[in-house]
C-alpha cells in the first residue's frame, strides 16, 4: 500500500497538470512494461530478491514514496482551476445526428 499511495500522488499530479488522463495511463503502462518485462527478467533470484525488487518490493516502495513527496511539494505548478474538457456530443447509431 505504501508504493500505491506514493504513485497515486504522482499520477494525480500528472493528471491535474496535464488536464488529461492519458499521461497517467501511459506512465502506468510503461511502468508495468519496465518493471515486469525488463527488470524482473534481468534479475537473478537469490532468495530474498523478490522482497527487494519487483513492483511489490521495498525498492519500489522507497522510490514511490520519494516520488510522492516530490510531487506533493509542487502544488504551485498545478492550474488554479481543474482543467475539464467539454463533453462530446453523442451520436446515436443509425441516425447520424447528435443528441
Amino acid at each position: 500500500m505504501i508504493s500505491v499511495t506514493g504513485m497515486a500522488v504522482m499520477l494525480a499530479w500528472l493528471r491535474l497538470r496535464s488536464g488529461s488522463l492519458w499521461p497517467a495511463a501511459f506512465f502506468h503502462a510503461t511502468h508495468n512494461l519496465v518493471i515486469q518485462g525488463i527488470f524482473d527478467g534481468s534479475t537473478i533470484d537469490t532468495g530474498p530478491t523478490k522482497w527487494i525488487t519487483t513492483e511489490f518490493g521495498i525498492g519500489m516502495a522507497i522510490i514511490a514514496v520519494i516520488m510522492g513527496i516530490y510531487f506533493w511539494h509542487r502544488p504551485g505548478e498545478l492550474p488554479a482551476e481543474p482543467v475539464i474538457s467539454p463533453p462530446r456530443p453523442v451520436v446515436r447509431v443509425g441516425t447520424g445526428a447528435p443528441t
